[in-house]
């Protein structure tokens, strides 16, 4: 969601929403965990999971047709 942070800094939480924005319009395929929330987003679909293993950060894999 736009403007969600799990940081408390003004200004921050923009950037994954970006993201999510063109994945969709370009129907491409992402993968994203951060802390112990796990999304994957294929085109329009996504689907949001809680993962029993942390990690420190975010991390993003992106899958797209040239």
């Amino acid at each position: 969601e736009e403007g969600i942070t799990g940081t408390g800094i003004i200004g921050r939480g923009i950037g994954l929403f970006l993201l999510l924005c063109f994945v969709k319009d370009r129907q491409a395929e992402s993968l994203m965990l951060s802390d112990k929330g796990l999304m994957i987003q294929v085109g329009n679909l996504f689907m949001e999971k809680e993962s029993r293993n942390s990690i420190v950060g975010t991390l993003v894999a992106l899958k797209l047709s040239l």
